[in-house]
């Protein structure tokens, strides 16, 4: 059969996009997946002798209760699984192969989500009372993602051993991004890696470029892990040197599409237009080619080539880096007789001796040892957008608030986020506490706030260094 018309594929194309865009933005009103997945999950469970339950608290298996979010419905499998099976197919007949790949789609998602949530349910049962790290939670996706996406994309002529390497990283991406999907900037991410990710092509010549580019990766790779910059590995993911021909590494719309997979660039004043600009200019390109790039069919992977050697161990790197090279601290908890409530999330709310009324004192300790955002972004992806005072550069607002923060870290007392960031810089830094004021702006000025603050913050940090057994705290295990 001849390849489809341009029409036809960009008809299919849109068709997916819209779909995808109706899952997700449906999702947390009503997630039909989750009302398939949840009762099978429990019914295989009981099949095998488990007591099992479904709540609105979660699913409860004997002692163990796992919240359940709209990542463990396996919504986020499903849209990327589809999408990307509709993109590689995008030149390929619409013959029966295509239709049956397309409705493997569904149940190839459900049974990876259900691998996926028993895999993690087997891990909490032999390890109570301790619960997997995100990196371990995101593992697990990508071990079960493999097989699937094997299944799902077409052999074009290409060994096992090449089409399991790109499937390996391909689904390292795919793991990594399903979490994503669901906080902000998480459609622009999604888009900007399915999109990266379908215009990678594994290729076996080894000059001089590949070589040391593949080591520099590599390199990056440790580096990312040492410093723990968690933001950091999904672009890095996409750029495997072994995945992209240097012509396209030349084309500025992949630069500024790579740049859209970071959750600041839509978090900045101006990102989102970059990465509009940065996909559609990609989009543009994808579709003035009018056929698929060649693929020669003596492909060969060879793993003892020490540079693909290198790439393959690498992509692990992402998904054990938390627990081989970052440090790993017990939270930096505040003196327990200052609490007066717990926030959740590591957050508590505390009061000074000489605190007036009219100020609330809030400590955030690090949750998984990841370091800590300014509270400009903090409370931008609760939704909530802040600013520079006008009258003190120290001071956000909201326009109904002032809040100054500030973080002990290391034993130090830091009054910006940039000495904060110097200070967690070297490999295995604790990230320390977030510690953030707030007062009504009807109560005082900036200026006046920003003074006070300072009191508050250095009578704390005293009061921390006279409790030295703070981070470990009884505090730190309270629900």
């Amino acid at each position: 059969m001849n390849s489809p018309s341009p029409w036809f594929n960009n008809l299919r194309l849109l068709a997916t996009a819209a779909i995808s865009g109706l899952l997700l933005a449906g999702a947390p009103r009503y997630d039909g997946f989750t009302d398939l997945t949840r009762p099978f999950i429990v019914g295989l469970l009981h099949l095998f002798g488990a007591p099992a339950s479904d709540s609105a608290e979660g699913l409860t298996v004997g002692r163990l209760t796992v919240p359940w979010t709209q990542d463990c419905s396996g919504i986020n499998l499903l849209v990327i699984l589809l999408s990307l099976t509709v993109w590689i197919h995008r030149h390929a007949p619409p013959d029966r192969r295509f239709w049956l790949r397309l409705a493997a789609v569904f149940p190839a998602a459900l049974l990876a989500n259900v691998l996926r949530v028993f895999s993690l349910l087997a891990y909490r049962h032999l390890f109570f009372p301790a619960v997997e790290s995100p990196q371990l939670h995101y593992f697990l996706g990508f071990l079960w993602l493999v097989p699937m996406i094997l299944c799902l994309t077409p052999n074009q002529n290409r060994s096992i051993s090449v089409r399991s390497l790109e499937t390996l990283h391909a689904a390292a991406i795919l793991a990594w991004l399903s979490p994503i999907m669901a906080g902000i900037g998480g459609l622009w991410i999604t888009t900007a890696a399915l999109l990266l990710l379908s215009q990678c092509q594994f290729s076996t010549d080894h000059k001089s470029w590949r070589i040391a580019l593949t080591l520099g990766w590599a390199l990056a790779g440790l580096g990312i892990g040492l410093v723990s910059l968690e933001s950091l590995w999904l672009p890095w993911l996409l750029m495997c040197p072994l995945m992209w021909p240097f012509a396209s590494l030349q084309r500025p719309s992949i630069w500024l599409t790579l740049a859209a997979t970071h959750p600041f660039l839509t978090l900045m004043p101006g990102g989102k237009g970059i990465a509009a600009i940065g996909i559609a200019w990609l989009l543009w390109q994808s579709f003035s080619l009018s056929h698929p790039s060649a693929f020669s069919a003596n492909l060969q992977l060879d793993i003892r080539l020490p540079i693909q050697g290198v790439a393959v161990l690498a992509l692990f790197l992402p998904f054990t880096a938390s627990s081989f090279l970052a440090g790993r601290y017990p939270p930096l908890m505040p003196p327990s007789e200052l609490v007066i409530s717990s926030l959740g999330a590591q957050g508590y709310e505390l009061r000074l001796p000489d605190q007036e009324a009219n100020i609330r004192t809030v400590w955030y300790a690090a949750q998984n040892n990841d370091r800590h955002h300014t509270v400009q972004v903090c409370l931008k992806y609760r939704g909530r957008d802040l600013d520079l005072s006008a009258d003190d550069a120290e001071v956000f607002t909201d326009g109904h608030l002032w809040l100054r923060e500030y973080f002990i870290q290391d034993g130090k007392l830091l009054s910006s986020y940039s000495s904060y960031a110097k200070n967690t810089l070297a490999p295995r830094s604790h990230p320390g506490a977030h510690i953030i004021f707030v007062t009504s702006q009807r109560s005082m000025s900036a200026s006046k706030f920003n003074q006070k603050s300072h009191h508050l913050a250095a009578a704390l940090h005293e009061r921390l260094r006279q409790t030295p057994s703070a981070s470990e705290s009884s505090i730190a295990y309270q629900p």
